[in-house]
């Protein structure tokens, strides 16, 4: 029994010690995650170069394949940047330099008709919605002194950003050498008899987060697509910007697709002040509604699902329950990493806490 206890306090200090050295040294730590999910989403390329690609009898190396892999994920991140970057500068400008007086006689006609609405339901006795709340709004979010802040804090921020990046590509660098890297590793500071169930752990932690991050790089390309290419069908300006806003947004669950709709309609109104608002403006925003409407759709029925059933392999309403617990507990950015984290936990829990009836329960769809 005094043995037992010995072990269990032993164990307690040890997760202790390991949680605040992941808290104090947080930034490194996300350096290795990120340089780790790079990793396991470049190993088709470095597959594909040290297999595939041969320069006569001369085949490719490690170091050299690592090298390649890097290039190819820097290409596309320049490319992205050359794309988006000027749409959303060009788009910042807009908003920036938006007459915001012009902006509520385009929507004078439906913001009296609500107004008119709420007073005839007795829900106000006034105007509810005011010519100086437009102004208030716009000159507090998208002025041009807010702009230049925000430019001067992106300036101050540069020197770390530089460094993280280095940090990333130097760290995936030698990932994308070594595999087992981060595996070796974790087995090295383990004990022995642990040894075997660590391996499988990590190894299907690897297998479930590889299809998982596949699956949102798939997901943001569909939905950038099909979003990008309807609304240029339908004649709507910065249909791509929109799109890819929409794809990447969708990252966040539930909120993500409320945002890029968001997102659309003020992008499509503040780009379209000078026209009538029955006649033009209004069925441009009932397209653009409809179109992330029938996104959704697709996402919830289509995409999600096959997600969420080839990584998580999770009811629906499980990821539900943890995502909404992430977002009590760390907002958007817990919404973000929590089927990943929830992803993790149950691969450890199936592999060591087993007994459990309630463990049991929640993993055993993982063994399907």
């Amino acid at each position: 029994m005094m043995r037992a206890n010995s072990r269990w306090f032993l164990g307690i200090i040890t997760a202790l010690v390991v949680g605040f050295l992941i808290y104090y040294f947080n930034t490194i730590v996300l350096y290795i995650i990120l340089a780790w999910i790079l990793a396991m989403m470049g190993q088709p390329l470095m597959k594909l170069f040290k297999v595939h690609l041969k320069l006569g009898r001369f085949k490719l190396g490690e170091q050299l394949s690592a090298v390649l892999t890097l290039i190819i994920f820097g290409i596309l991140s320049l490319a992205m940047i050359l794309i988006f970057v000027p749409m959303i500068v060009e788009q910042a400008n807009i908003l920036a330099n938006i007459d915001y007086m012009q902006l509520y006689r385009s929507l004078e006609e439906p913001v009296n008709s609500i107004n008119n609405t709420l007073i005839e339901w007795g829900l106000t006795t006034e105007a509810a919605i005011k010519p100086e709340a437009f102004g208030t709004f716009f000159s507090k979010y998208f002025n041009i002194g807010q702009i230049g802040v925000l430019l001067t804090s992106l300036f101050s921020m540069a020197g770390n950003f530089v460094v993280g990046i280095f940090s990333v590509v130097f760290i995936t660098f030698f990932f994308l050498q070594d595999n087992t890297m981060l595996m070796d590793f974790i087995i090295g500071v383990s004990p022995d008899k642990f040894e075997k169930q660590i391996h499988q752990v990590v190894s299907d932690i690897k297998t479930m987060l590889r299809r998982y991050f596949f699956g949102l790089v798939m997901q943001v390309a569909t939905i950038t697509l099909i979003v990008s290419v309807v609304l240029s069908i339908m004649g709507i300006e910065n249909a791509l910007l929109i799109g890819f806003f929409a794809g990447v947004i969708n990252l966040i669950p539930y909120v993500g697709p409320i945002i890029g709709a968001a997102f659309g309609i003020i992008i499509t109104i503040s780009s379209n002040l000078d026209l009538p608002f029955y006649e033009e403006m209004l069925p441009m925003v009932i397209k653009l509604s409809i179109v992330f409407a029938g996104m959704q759709m697709i996402d919830n029925f289509i995409l999600q699902p096959v997600i969420y059933g080839n990584s998580a392999k999770a009811h629906p309403l499980e990821i539900f329950i943890v995502i909404l617990v992430a977002a009590k507990l760390g907002g958007i950015t817990g919404m973000v990493v929590a089927i990943p984290a929830y992803i993790v936990i149950r691969v450890i829990a199936r592999a060591f806490l087993s007994r459990f009836k309630v463990v049991k329960t929640l993993t055993e769809s993982m063994s399907n």
